[in-house]
């Protein structure tokens, strides 16, 4: 496995980031910092975005449940302005409450996931994720120049291969031409 200019593999390094991100912002935010101003490994570089793109989308999702809390709030207090209107908005049977839980759940779920699969230089297509990470990383999964790399984790890959020699992934026709 290579190792990255601190000393430690790139999957020790890629597994810190994303378990970083059940820690803080700042810590995967100087984490990813580094690989992406340092270090010149591209499956560690497409894991750091990977890793900020997670986060990120998971902190517009608890944004927008937020936003939908301060509406109903704000729609109530026009209301309780009115003296012949007695209800209230608010989300039904305590649904924000779960929605927060299950986001909770699903963020810690995947950045642990991420960080055990990283330790192996392995990763967990997250489709939807897959694709921002490609788009803010500036190269596509088949890299640039006639270079291939696997969808899955990275490694350079032969022309014509139908499977990953590093991770066994098998690929689509459209990405062995």
């Amino acid at each position: 496995m290579r190792e990255t200019k601190l000393g430690i593999s790139t999957g020790l390094l890629a597994a810190l980031l994303f378990l970083s991100g059940l820690v803080n912002s700042l810590t995967l935010t100087l984490l990813a910092g580094y690989v992406l101003l340092i270090e010149k490994d591209e499956w560690l570089r497409r894991a750091a975005i990977k890793a900020v793109v997670l986060f990120v989308v998971f902190r517009l999702t608890n944004g927008v449940l937020d936003v939908l809390d301060y509406a109903f709030g704000f729609v109530n207090n026009i209301l309780s302005n009115f003296k012949n209107v007695s209800f209230r908005l608010s989300f039904p049977a305590n649904l924000e409450s779960i929605l927060a839980s299950a986001l909770n759940f699903l963020e810690k779920g995947l950045f642990l996931l991420l960080g055990v699969q990283a330790l192996a230089k392995r990763t967990v297509s997250l489709g939807f994720i897959e694709r921002m990470t490609e788009r803010h990383s500036g190269k596509s999964a088949s890299g640039e120049q006639g270079e291939r790399l696997c969808p899955a984790c990275g490694a350079q890959l032969q022309k014509a291969s139908k499977f990953c020699t590093n991770c066994g992934q098998r690929l689509e026709a459209g990405n062995r031409d």
